[in-house]
């Protein structure tokens, strides 16, 4: 359930059902290494480096001895770190929800003020506390969900993910070109 949740929340392409085993060039290795994340999770980061993958399928025999040393509570906390690491979709939630409860509060104050002026349904003082908590949440919500887009891109920056990741170089050695990238900064 994982990867697919994972695989609607991201925009890198992220394969379903996936491990950390595998085997990769010489190359994706040193792209990988450029990745300074303090929190990798790396099924996520290999992706994310954009080299062409294909899978490999075999048969993993049953565990003969011992229990697992990954529980639950550590898939758990994988899990948040790769929703967290390729998606801040759940930040921009908080930016709809804001917009969504901001105009239901004003729909609802028009309603509760056509109460209020034609008919005699309401308690004195209702409306005007129920239309000043709806207006209120809702801005502070569409607040929240602002500062989350903000939150969310500079979580993208200190990520220090780099900005391209050099595949084929003809006619210079990969090495050098790195070595100026580091210049350059």
């Amino acid at each position: 359930m994982f990867y697919r949740a994972l695989e609607k929340l991201s925009d890198t392409p992220i394969p379903v059902d996936t491990g950390d085993f595998r085997l990769m060039d010489r190359k994706v290795c040193r792209a990988l290494r450029q990745v300074e994340e303090k929190n990798p999770f790396v099924r996520g980061q290999v992706s994310w480096l954009g080299f062409k993958q294909t899978e490999i399928e075999y048969e993993r025999d049953e565990r003969l001895y011992g229990t697992t040393k990954y529980p639950l509570r550590k898939m758990i906390k994988l899990s948040i770190d790769g929703i967290t690491s390729f998606s801040y979709l759940p930040l921009k939630l908080a930016t709809y929800l804001g917009v969504t409860v901001a105009a239901c509060g004003f729909f609802y104050m028009f309603f509760v003020l056509f109460q209020k002026l034609f008919t005699t349904a309401t308690v004195p003082g209702w409306a005007s506390i129920v239309i000043i908590q709806l207006i209120f949440f809702g801005i502070v919500l569409l607040v929240l969900g602002v500062i989350g887009e903000y939150i969310g891109r500079m979580y993208e920056e200190v990520k220090h993910r780099p900005l391209y990741v050099i595949d084929e170089a003809n006619g210079f050695d990969v090495s050098q070109l790195y070595a100026m990238k580091e210049d350059i900064k």
